[in-house]
């Protein structure tokens, strides 16, 4: 047994009113100090599903990837079950890298699959999650960035009845969380450095000019040709 899964089972044994403040500062010390996130993960994982009322999983797949299985409660709402989906989601993404820091994509959409042979993501069964839509281009996730106003079990009661929340290890079905471009990220992150870039040239040929006394025109051309190096950097 590992450390951390040592840790893990002393502090599952405290009684509850020490239990959360434990939780709380052991997950928050191990997720800064961690190299690996994956492993990270999987305790998590581990620690959810020694919970007595987690009695069930959840198989997600994010862009037909990241397989991961989340334990859950059965008898959760709508609001608790879709908060805890995207507590794992949000892990995920944190292991993406510098695309996910610039937010260049975003969810869409959440799909219910078949699972081919327990890793892949197999044929869509079904509409999407019913979860609002959000945004101009109409994503249906609305309550899966603000899980706070929803109410009910309808989401729950479908995860149910189509086999996607059961007992572990017994899913033929999982969700996938679809994702897109953002628009409007990706037109920021290009136009900064065409931004800088010209910036640099305009201020270049008027300092030449203007402090050292060169020629105009050759100072304009050495201008945008040293901002044309600013763009190159910045599309690499």
């Amino acid at each position: 047994m590992n450390p951390q899964s040592l840790v893990i089972l002393v502090i599952s044994k405290l009684p509850k009113a020490r239990r959360g403040r434990a939780w709380k500062v052991f997950w928050y010390a191990y997720y800064i100090l961690t190299d690996h996130m994956d492993a990270f993960v999987v305790d998590y994982c581990e620690a959810w599903s020694q919970q007595p009322s987690f009695d069930a999983e959840i198989v997600l797949f994010v862009e037909n990837g990241h397989r991961i299985a989340i334990p859950c409660s059965s008898t959760a709402d709508d609001k608790d079950l879709v908060r805890h989906l995207r507590t794992f989601y949000d892990l995920i993404l944190a292991n993406g890298g510098l695309s996910e820091f610039l937010g260049l994509k975003s969810s869409t959409r959440i799909d219910i699959v078949e699972i081919e042979q327990e890793f892949a993501v197999g044929n869509r069964a079904g509409p999407p999650l019913d979860l609002g839509r959000y945004g101009p281009y109409n994503r249906q996730i609305h309550y899966f960035r603000d899980p706070s106003q929803l109410t009910g079990t309808k989401i729950r009661d479908r995860l149910l009845k189509e086999s996607v929340l059961g007992h572990r290890g017994t899913q033929q079905r999982g969700i996938n969380i679809v994702r897109t471009w953002n628009p409007r990220a990706a037109s920021t992150t290009v136009l900064i450095p065409v931004m800088i870039s010209f910036c640099i040239s305009v201020v270049w040929s008027i300092v030449a000019s203007v402090h050292f006394k060169a020629d105009v025109q050759s100072s304009t051309q050495t201008g945008f040709t040293i901002g044309s190096y600013v763009v190159t950097a910045g599309t690499v």
